[in-house]
């Protein structure tokens, strides 16, 4: 909807507004350079009117006979989001300063939290983000997850060395794979950053500081690489290279549809992600070559588990989106089944060795099928930021039963 003018001795510009979302939320498009005051009244007469108004990653309710928090009325935060979007102060009106509540930081890094009907508090947007969520926010859970699971394979092909920089090196490599992959997805996705998921809006918004970050990993894991990994792991590259490359390659040519489930690039993401995390291993195995560590039973489990922890947030999103039963049965079906034949393949390779070598990785293959199987059958208890932090702590509490079968 389009604003009216105000006049008071002078003209005004006009201010746009659009619709959004389908909730009382409305953006504006562009903000003109009049008098604060008046563009204050106007943020809260479209308020008491149309509901909160989300501006630049702002939400205002308004509320004007209130006074809450920190003193202020709404009148006073307006005032203060128009001063920040005209390049001043985000003091109160007639210069009284800092209230302690708008701090002198960039509009996209606050948030203005509220109901309609409810006394409005201003945060700033980062401290919104609860705890648990951080790592995902940052990219650090699938390296924590990779280094997790590197320490498995070493254990269970007893390699007798295994330095910490293949560690390091590894958490590296995989944390810039998918910095650079949310990058990527920001770029082609384009449109309004409310129309992000929380770890791309957070990417998006932090981009340049995770660009910076980016380039100085990949600096130290390529010094790390050429410096301190072993000889054997650059005839390993090639492979490994095309996996991401053919990744990346799907990142660009899939679908944007989010009534798609990119199965194809969920298969390559989960064979490059178990790739990586043994072959960061088995480059250790000086006795046994590549293709043997293809073939290993270990290897296949692997990728089936992260294939199937990839795929299970997609799903669970493209069965939410959807009123469709049969689509529903279809998506809960294609995470059932795969999960139910890869924990009986698990249950059998672990019985089927004699020596018990290998059984505590199995034991922890099916801990992991079975916790993603229990977080399908109640995703419905749970929002999809946090699926996704239990989908890899799925991942991360099989390696304690490893680590407790291995010591029994």
């Amino acid at each position: 909807m389009d604003s009216g003018k105000w006049n008071s001795g002078s003209s005004a510009k006009r201010v746009g507004l659009r619709k959004v979302t389908s909730m009382d939320s409305w953006a504006c498009d562009w903000f003109s350079d009049f008098p604060p005051k008046w563009a204050a009244q106007l943020l809260l007469q479209t308020c008491d009117t149309a509901g909160p108004i989300a501006l630049g990653g702002v939400t205002l309710v308004s509320r004007r006979g209130h006074r809450f928090r920190g003193g202020g009325t709404a009148m006073d935060f307006a005032l203060a989001i128009i001063a920040q979007l005209q390049g001043g102060c985000c003091g109160r009106a007639g210069g009284r300063g800092d209230h302690g509540l708008i701090g002198l930081r960039r509009l996209n890094a606050l948030a203005f939290h509220a109901s309609l009907g409810n006394l409005p508090r201003v945060v700033p947007a980062d401290t919104r983000k609860p705890l648990w969520l951080y790592p995902n926010l940052l990219s650090l859970d699938a390296p924590l997850v990779a280094v997790a699971w590197l320490h498995v394979f070493a254990q269970t092909w007893r390699l007798g060395y295994h330095p910490w920089e293949a560690y390091i090196a590894l958490g590296l490599t995989v944390w810039i794979i998918y910095v650079a992959d949310r990058l990527l997805d920001i770029s082609l996705a384009g449109g309004p950053i409310d129309n992000l998921e929380a770890r791309h809006r957070f990417h998006r918004l932090h981009q340049n500081r995770f660009k910076i970050a980016l380039a100085v990993a990949a600096l130290v894991t390529l010094y790390m690489v050429i410096t301190k990994m072993p000889v054997s792991l650059y005839s390993n590259l090639i492979p490994g290279g095309l996996l991401v490359a053919g990744f990346f390659g799907l990142s660009m040519l899939s679908s944007q549809d989010p009534n798609v489930v990119p199965h194809s690039k969920n298969v390559i993401a989960g064979v490059t992600f178990a790739f990586g995390t043994a072959m960061t291993a088995h480059v250790y195995r000086f006795e046994y070559g590549i293709y043997d560590m293809l073939v290993s039973r270990e290897f296949v489990c692997f990728s089936v588990l992260c294939i199937l922890n990839i795929s299970a947030i997609d799903l669970w999103e493209h069965a939410a989106r959807t009123q469709d039963l049969e689509v529903k049965s279809s998506d809960e079906l294609a995470l059932t089944l795969p999960l139910a034949l890869l924990a009986g393949a698990s249950l059998l390779y672990a019985l089927m060795d004699s020596e018990q070598a290998s059984r505590p990785f199995f034991y922890a293959i099916l801990t992991g099928a079975a916790l993603l199987h229990v977080l399908n059958r109640s995703r419905a208890h749970f929002s999809m930021d946090a699926l996704r932090v239990l989908a890899d702590v799925a991942l991360l509490i099989p390696v304690l039963v490893f680590m407790a079968a291995s010591r029994g």
